[in-house]
């Protein structure tokens, strides 16, 4: 399931783009799709996107 990894790794790195861009509605829209279709998003990366997210718009 290797193509699934590399499509979730790209739809997190559009989620910081969108995020550092303040985009968040749309991203919080995409974060909800992915987390329903269960792609495989590490928590830990979540974490690290709110944690970057809250330092980059702060």
């Amino acid at each position: 399931e290797e193509g699934g990894d590399l499509k979730s790794v790209c739809l997190t790195l559009f989620l910081l783009a969108l995020r550092s861009g303040n985009e968040h509605r749309q991203a919080d829209e995409l974060e909800a799709m992915m987390q329903g279709r269960g792609f495989g998003l590490n928590p830990a990366v979540c974490l690290a996107i709110r944690v970057n997210t809250f330092l980059s718009c702060s």
